[in-house]
């Protein structure tokens, strides 16, 4: 009965199929974009012109947004787009995420290399591949990245990642990996790499070499910096106003907000991390320092330390933040242990 009904051109469309076989029900993520090239050509033979034309409109959907990452192993989009560069012109948005897949062959960073010199119209671009991979970002030194404005990424600021940097005039935000252990950051990157950077999330070392000389305003560093004047000195460098900073310090905290009151006053977010301990209950003292130096800061509209957000009265005058502990009586249910919690904040 099917040869009788069907045209034999379908019928040995059909036939295709079968000798390629069902897709697996094991992996729920294969899609049409990812289906072999002799079928996607099979298929297209059988369409009509106005059909073949919203079959184009639509693979520029198809390849927009692309996400590789072990909750969504689509890695054969890769091979597909390094075999046939021209859809890369499509991909707007890539994220790439390696974290717990199985060791790769090195022919598939090769190809990733290839995918990435042909993303030329990407605006975001995310890659969180193994350490010492980061060479696929530089093999082709003539690629441009025009409209790319957000870079995230788990590789440190090493010579590909500047080389890769060159190549972004309008990169807005940018994050980046630690370094190494026995790593340091010896790269140089002149100002007009990545001229409009706007936010940066990344190691104080690679903050110092990134920070200077462009309009940096939010800032928030992964790594312990060396010392508050180590800070204050890339921080001042900025050619605009930080109006967010973060940072982990191992130090008391008034150690750096005191040299960021002097020097980046209209601040209107600061977040600090500690990991300096306490042998007692900070002392009212600790409570009226803090806020003195927070009053310093005309703009300040939110400080937070270790996570906790400090306490404030909204005034005619502006905001006056808490100089003393929080007096609260636990309740009778309440044990010695969680008392002690009830009198830090």
């Amino acid at each position: 009965m099917l040869h009788q009904t069907c045209p034999a051109s379908l019928l040995s469309l059909i036939n295709l199929i079968r000798r390629v076989g069902p897709i697996p029900h094991s992996n729920p993520h294969v899609s049409f974009a990812t289906l072999p090239n002799e079928l996607l050509d099979a298929v297209c033979r059988h369409l009509l012109t106005h059909d073949l034309v919203s079959l184009a409109l639509a693979e520029r959907l198809l390849y927009r947004d692309l996400v590789v990452s072990p909750a969504s192993p689509s890695l054969s989009v890769i091979i597909t787009l390094s075999s046939r560069p021209a859809l890369a012109i499509n991909v707007q948005s890539l994220t790439i995420n390696l974290g717990s897949i199985p060791e790769l062959q090195p022919s598939f960073y090769d190809q990733l290399s290839v995918v990435l010199q042909a993303v030329v119209n990407i605006t975001g671009l995310s890659l969180f591949l193994p350490e010492g991979t980061s060479w696929v970002l530089g093999l082709d030194p003539g690629a441009s990245y025009p409209n790319l404005t957000r870079f995230f990424s788990s590789f440190p600021l090493d010579s590909h990642v500047k080389s890769f940097l060159k190549r972004t005039p309008c990169l807005s935000t940018l994050a980046l990996g630690k370094f190494g252990p026995s790593e340091q950051c010896t790269v140089t990157l002149p100002s007009t790499c990545a001229p409009l950077l706007k936010d940066f999330t990344g190691p104080s070392e690679a903050a110092a070499t990134i920070i200077p000389g462009r309009p940096v305003e939010f800032v928030h560093l992964t790594t312990t910096p060396p010392t508050a004047e180590a800070v204050v000195g890339f921080v001042t460098l900025s050619t605009a106003n930080i109006l967010s900073f973060g940072a982990h310090i191992a130090s008391h905290p008034i150690t750096l907000i005191q040299p960021l009151c002097q020097h980046i006053p209209w601040v209107t977010y600061l977040s600090i991390t500690t990991s300096c301990s306490f042998s007692e209950l900070p002392s009212h003292s600790f409570y009226e320092d803090i806020a003195a130096a927070l009053s310093r800061f005309p703009s300040l509209q939110l400080f937070e330390l270790s996570g906790m957000v400090w306490g404030y009265d909204t005034q005619k005058d502006g905001r006056v933040w808490q100089s003393a502990p929080l007096d609260v009586e636990p309740s009778p249910e309440v044990d010695e242990e969680d008392a002690y919690l009830y009198s830090y904040y």
